[in-house]
């Protein structure tokens, strides 16, 4: 399937969950282009393509399933923005050797019950948000973990309410 059409997907399951999220616009082309060079520059490793293009249909979500972090305060002069990405990173990647991006990865989100949701050696990962030890399933694609996670959750809800 086309990655645009998986992160369309994303977005209406999202919009179609038993339990509204909050959805944001989405970043602008020209912004989104920003994010890389700048992570870059602060010697962190780059977005996942398909997180961004999630970002280019809503900048961030905040919901009941998970809370998706957003880039904020885009400064297009100078090529710099803010955001928890950021924040995240530094703490995430605390001990890793400072020029070997490739072992660093990223905070994209929360997860309910202290967990967060990682990216690293091109997965997407649930890791428990005090120790970073790994939880649950590994996820190729942001897509597969937003409907994934939604359709496990609404079941789960469902049949407690028989």
């Amino acid at each position: 399937m086309h990655p645009e059409t998986l992160i369309d997907k994303a977005v209406q399951a999202l919009q179609n969950a038993d339990r509204p999220s909050r959805l944001y616009a989405g970043l602008p082309a020209e912004t989104a282009a920003l994010v890389n060079p700048y992570l870059a520059k602060l010697k962190l490793p780059p977005v996942p393509e398909d997180y961004l293009q999630l970002l280019r249909k809503t900048n961030g979500c905040d919901g009941p399933y998970f809370n998706l972090f957003s880039i904020d305060r885009i400064d297009h002069e100078n090529g710099t923005f803010e955001s928890a990405i950021i924040d995240e990173a530094e703490r995430f990647n605390r001990y890793e050797d400072d020029d070997d991006v490739d072992d660093k990865g990223l905070i994209l989100g929360y997860l309910p019950a202290r967990m967060v949701l990682a990216y690293k050696y091109k997965e997407y990962h649930i890791l428990d948000e005090d120790s970073y030890l790994p939880l649950s399933n590994l996820y190729h694609h942001i897509a597969d973990f937003i409907t994934e996670t939604i359709a496990a959750d609404d079941a789960r809800t469902r049949a407690e309410k028989q």
